[in-house]
């Protein structure tokens, strides 16, 4: 285990003293938990960036033509959305 040095302006040491007698504990414990927190945190990106990759490459090997570049935009495809489906357009006028 490492030991860490901090230096602090007095005022925050008191106040950093105070916060931890009204919650039982001490300065030292609550840097070293809230240094846990940060650690988790910055894991949590990383899991979700490698579970990205793993459903992406899922998707393409499931669907090897599947390009990205060959999505509609949006205008096109509602466009051909009301051609398959003329009722639709019907509806939307009347509403």
């Amino acid at each position: 285990m490492r030991s860490l040095t901090l230096s602090l302006d007095d005022e925050i040491y008191r106040k950093a003293r105070i916060i931890a007698a009204q919650r039982d504990s001490f300065i030292s414990s609550m840097v070293k938990n809230y240094l846990f927190t940060l650690a988790d945190e910055s894991e949590a990106p990383r899991v979700l960036k490698q579970e990205q990759e793993d459903l992406l490459d899922s998707i393409w090997k499931r669907h090897p033509a599947f390009n990205s570049s060959e999505n509609l935009s949006r205008e096109a495809l509602h466009a051909s959305r009301r051609v398959e489906n003329p009722r639709a357009v019907e509806y939307a006028v009347m509403s």
